[in-house]
């Protein structure tokens, strides 16, 4: 898209309700409508705009590429921790069980012209994907920008229940999951957001192999011992004896070839320990993730591999475990890092002892082993 353009998406498809809607406030005179009211392609609609004459143009979007924006904004919102959980889900909702998109662009600008957007936008009851940077509501109101902050407080989400079905894939392994989760929040007396959907079923998981997981587990490790202050020397010399540095992700490999890393990167690396427990566990190596109200037992982890002695005894001691255990956990720690953010949002104590760290880094390492979005290790992200 053009810098100075917006897309309207919209569930409904009436187009010639948007004809007849510009007809009414401009006159047939300022428009060239290509195609069929009901089947237009393009709107070239002409208005002054101060002493100038100015054009706007309407442009039907191919479904790939609705498809391509919905893509590109389900990425952003769903990386965002929103102001209003509620907002959000309604909003992501209105974004995916969109039918029709309008990419509208004016070679001078969109200032000035807002109300001509707006007037499309609600004739279709419609959301704005506006200038690349936020989402709009019909009224030109802001819902959400990209870092979740809203101008409103809710969102008329109107669809077929047949098609949101289509877009909230439910099973009944995924509901029997959601619902255990839930009630290991009630036990612990935490609040339940009961928005946030339920995740993938068995059939549906793509889960990382136990050799993609093993590497990951050295590499982790590897940049949690630097980042706890572990010399150099030993670092490389762990590193060559475990032939750790293909498994490095671009962030951890600057990191161990950094001499003088900063403190701050030294302790969010330090964290990693928490994401190796998780990997530990997963390969089979621990026994069991415990609720993530305390740190994990770091010589213990470190202790696994070191007598492992090598890579190839490491991959060799392990025993990935089965798909449903790590959806499991994965639930789990999905909605328990929805109370924290929630916590953190409304400026309160996180509640019932949990350790917001541990969330975090049990949530990094679960969604990656999930392969959520298939995003590589330094960009998985953790919604809530």
């Amino acid at each position: 898209m053009a810098k100075e353009s917006c897309v309207i998406l919209s569930n409904s498809v009436d187009l010639a309700s948007v004809v007849a809607r510009l007809q009414d406030r401009f006159g047939d005179k300022a428009m060239q409508v290509q195609g069929e009211p009901n089947a237009w392609t393009q709107i070239l609609l002409s208005r002054r705009k101060l002493f100038l004459m100015t054009q706007v143009t309407f442009a039907t979007l191919t479904t790939a590429q609705l498809q391509e924006v919905q893509k590109r904004l389900k990425h952003v919102y769903t990386s965002v921790h929103p102001e209003n959980a509620e907002l959000h889900a309604k909003l992501m909702t209105k974004i995916a069980t969109s039918r029709q998109a309008i990419e509208v662009q004016a070679p001078k600008g969109l200032r000035g012209l807002e109300d001509v957007v707006f007037e499309v936008a609600d004739a279709l009851d419609a959301v704005i994907f506006w200038e690349g940077s936020k989402m709009l509501n019909k009224k030109g109101h802001l819902v959400m920008d990209f870092e979740g902050k809203s101008g409103v407080g809710d969102l008329d989400v109107v669809v077929d229940s047949e098609l949101l079905d289509q877009h909230r894939p439910t099973t009944e392994e995924g509901r029997v999951r959601k619902l255990r989760s839930e009630e290991i929040l009630k036990r612990h007396n935490l609040p339940i957001n009961s928005t946030l959907p339920q995740i993938e079923a068995v059939t549906d998981a793509k889960i990382r192999t136990l050799e993609q997981v093993a590497q990951r587990a050295l590499a982790v490790m590897l940049v949690a011992v630097k980042g706890e202050g572990l010399e150099d020397e030993i670092v490389h010399s762990v590193m060559a004896d475990y032939g750790i540095e293909p498994f490095l992700s671009p962030q951890e490999h600057a990191f161990i070839l950094n001499p003088e890393p900063t403190q701050q990167d030294r302790i969010n690396f330090c964290w990693r320990y928490e994401s190796l427990a998780t990997l530990l566990w997963a390969l089979g190596y621990q026994p069991r993730l415990e609720y993530p109200s305390s740190i994990c037992d770091v010589p213990g982890s470190v202790t696994i591999i070191r007598e492992s002695g090598s890579y190839a005894g490491f991959v060799a001691g392990a025993k990935m475990r089965s798909a449903a255990e790590i959806l499991d956990q994965n639930d789990l720690i999905y909605r328990l890092d929805w109370v924290v953010v929630d916590a953190r949002l409304k400026r309160m104590p996180t509640p019932d002892g949990l350790e917001p760290g541990v969330v975090y880094e049990r949530h990094y390492a679960l969604n990656w082993l999930i392969s959520y979005f298939n995003q590589d290790w330094d960009d998985v992200k953790t919604d809530t």
